[in-house]
């Protein structure tokens, strides 16, 4: 906190002569504690205000904490240590098209200062990609006032742009946003559901070259599965058939020869805060169940829909598997630190909303003394999970951070390791984590 400067106070003026009153008398003493304490609560009430609209949720020491500072940007332990080659290194930022209003410009300068510092291969958006009610056509004028005009930084234009479908783009015509991939060097949307695939290492030559290592992007439409107008309109408008889309992603996940996947759709499936759509139901009833059969290769899953940024481990800090894991930058540690060779196992899944990229919601995160009724109703996660719960510290469903900010999240994946760092619309690192992955760097 910075020392407010006061200016000095003037001295009161002397008493009339030969007056000797207690009231005449000069109370300097006692005008400075007065001033000093108007002071001290004018800067406690600016700097709640100022924490009131940049409010952090974390597990460190086990409650809600409420972070207002900002650190230089700079990277986790492990974000950037593999070389380029054996590294998948990307940002997903989401529920962003609004003219560049609502930070949504601040935010997209930030993300390309991102691109450069970390050396993007791609950017991926998890949908809400234009409000309130998608495009028409691909001559939309929200093409550029939304897109073009607004991601127009060279790294972002050079910048390969991996889209999927959020709610309010079904209101418009999808298949624009698919066609539109025919006419942008950058904007990626073959398909409303789609998958890509990345080699990392390999190559050389010889038969003592290293094996390339495979990760495999799989992008879903999830507007279809809710039972809202949204998903009326998804069904009906734009003619996506939900178990037809699950069929395809059981067969991606059973011909699938990826040493890792992740998983990027719009909607969230668990949430921390009870203020905002809460989890969405149809999520965890038909998209869920397929990501758990895959869990041993499905690392993460990405959304975005509410508009903040959030880490959740709806299947406890250990993924019910034994993966290590270390949080930093404010956040809690789990597991042993994966500097060092920690043990690893398969099944972690963490989920993360990046639907900071303009306009924000409020966030109302649950007690712990209510965290079983808020997860069984309406898959709200407490922060640090529920403290009735057994195996507290170790399969508990938690949230482990959160906040109400602009922003965006940058991944990278490896053999070794999983590495994730969120930024602010002004570049700052506001969180950071590591998860082990249990492969060898060759």
């Amino acid at each position: 906190m910075m020392d407010a400067e006061v200016a000095p106070l003037l001295p009161p003026p002397p008493p009339p002569a030969g007056d000797t009153s207690p009231r005449a008398r000069p109370r300097r003493a006692e005008t400075y504690v007065v001033v000093a304490f108007s002071v001290l609560a004018f800067v406690s009430v600016t700097l709640l205000s100022a924490l009131a609209l940049r409010r952090h949720y974390t597990g460190s020491g086990g409650g809600i904490h409420h972070h207002g500072t900002r650190s230089p940007a700079s990277a986790p332990p492990l974000l950037g240590s593999a070389p380029a080659s054996e590294a998948l290194t990307f940002a997903v930022i989401g529920d962003w098209g609004r003219d560049g209003s609502h930070k949504q410009s601040a935010v997209a300068g930030a993300l390309a200062r991102a691109a450069t510092a970390h050396d993007l291969r791609f950017i991926v958006s998890s949908g809400d990609n234009f409000y309130d009610g998608g495009v028409a056509s691909t001559g939309d004028s929200q093409w550029r006032t939304s897109f073009e005009d607004v991601y127009k930084q060279r790294s972002l234009v050079h910048a390969a742009w991996f889209s999927v479908l959020g709610n309010h783009d079904h209101l418009g015509n999808v298949a624009a946003q698919v066609d539109y991939s025919g006419l942008s060097r950058r904007w990626t949307m073959p398909a409303p559901y789609y998958t890509q695939t990345f080699t990392l290492g390999g190559g050389g030559g010889g038969a003592d070259a290293a094996p390339g290592w495979d990760v495999q992007m799989v992008f879903i439409d999830t507007t279809p599965f809710v039972r809202d107008a949204y998903g009326k309109a998804a069904r009906k408008l734009n003619g996506q058939k939900p178990d037809v889309q699950l069929d395809w992603l059981r067969g991606v996940f059973a011909n699938s020869t990826a040493d890792a996947i992740v998983v990027v759709g719009h909607h969230n499936m668990y949430t921390m805060t009870t203020s905002a759509s809460l989890g969405v139901p149809e999520m965890r009833a038909y998209i869920e169940p397929v990501l758990l059969a895959a869990r041993g290769k499905v690392i993460t899953y990405i959304s975005g829909h509410e508009h903040s940024l959030q880490h959740l481990q709806p299947y406890g800090a250990q993924g019910r598997g034994g993966a290590a894991a270390v949080a930093s930058g404010g956040a809690v540690v789990y597991g042993a630190s994966p500097v060092g060779g920690a043990a690893t196992g398969e099944g972690g899944m963490d989920h993360f909303i990046s639907g900071g990229g303009s306009k924000l919601d409020a966030m109302t995160p649950p007690s712990q003394a209510q965290a079983g009724m808020w997860l069984h109703c309406c898959g709200v996660l407490a922060v640090g999970g529920d403290t009735g719960a057994k195996s507290l510290w170790v399969d508990s469903p938690r949230a482990v951070w959160g906040a109400e900010s602009h922003g965006f999240y940058v991944f990278e994946v490896t053999r070794e390791y999983l590495a994730v760092v969120a930024y602010d619309e002004g570049f700052n690192r506001i969180y950071s984590y590591e998860r082990l992955l249990g492969g060898k760097r060759q």
